[in-house]
């Protein structure tokens, strides 16, 4: 089977992206000194995006690239992955990236990044009050990063692999007894939101699944209720649709 070139992507003779017989891609840049290096992916989409770095580089490698520092490579994964997550995630990433990693290893590029970095990271948020769930999301984000780093060859090994984040407390559900269920629904009586609060009661219905609910939802023949869909704006106590 021949290889599949993509086509229009050579960028005046710096490089190449094809595919190969294993299905994956492989991508050729020539480097300052004539030689050639080479990349493999799983998918064009990750070919093209190294291809494309560089061709941004006036040598035609993206050795700069990789030494960026962890602000603008952050900067540049959440441009890239903003695509393929929910708004609510990006949000969530967006906040992680802006008031926990880039005041503290922002400078730092990404070829000096160290497991230690990481741990003393973690230590300092822990004391400053973040919750250990919330450490432990930073650094799920973090790893998901860094493993598009490697992928695209920026990064040679996953330094997050080499830390064990914290692991959250968990804490007992503490359910409402019936005496403040009827105190609740007392106090929601008139409330803009009465009757989310009245159909969350009976039902254990989440927050995105309430404010994701439509006329079409409800079979009042058969007093029946679907869940379809989930709202997520509904952390910012918007109704989505109509």
């Amino acid at each position: 089977m021949p290889r599949k070139k993509a086509n229009g992507h050579r960028g005046h003779g710096e490089g190449s992206v094809t595919q190969r017989k294993d299905g994956r891609y492989q991508v050729y840049i020539t480097l300052e000194n004539g030689k050639r290096k080479y990349y493999y992916t799983k998918t064009k989409k990750e070919a093209l995006e190294i291809l494309r770095k560089a061709q941004m580089s006036n040598k035609g490698n993206i050795s700069n690239w990789a030494a960026t520092n962890i602000e603008s490579f952050l900067q540049e994964w959440l441009k890239t992955h903003k695509q393929s997550i929910r708004p609510r995630s990006y949000e969530r990433y967006e906040e992680y990236v802006r008031l926990h990693l880039i005041p503290t290893l922002g400078k730092i590029t990404l070829q000096k990044l160290t497991p230690q970095h990481l741990d003393k990271l973690y230590a300092q948020k822990l004391e400053s009050g973040l919750a250990r769930r919330t450490v432990a999301a930073l650094h799920g984000m973090l790893h998901t990063a860094l493993e598009k780093a490697v992928r695209l060859g920026l990064l040679s090994r996953n330094v997050c692999k080499m830390v064990s984040p914290p692991r959250p407390v968990h804490k007992e559900m503490k359910l409402l007894t019936i005496e403040q269920v009827r105190k609740l629904l007392k106090e929601a009586k008139g409330h803009p939101m009465e009757a989310l609060f009245v159909l969350a009661v009976p039902t254990g219905m989440r927050r995105g699944e309430l404010f994701g609910l439509k006329w079409q939802d409800i079979d009042f023949d058969k007093g029946a209720l679907s869940v379809r869909r989930r709202c997520e704006n509904a952390y910012r106590w918007r109704i989505c649709g109509s």
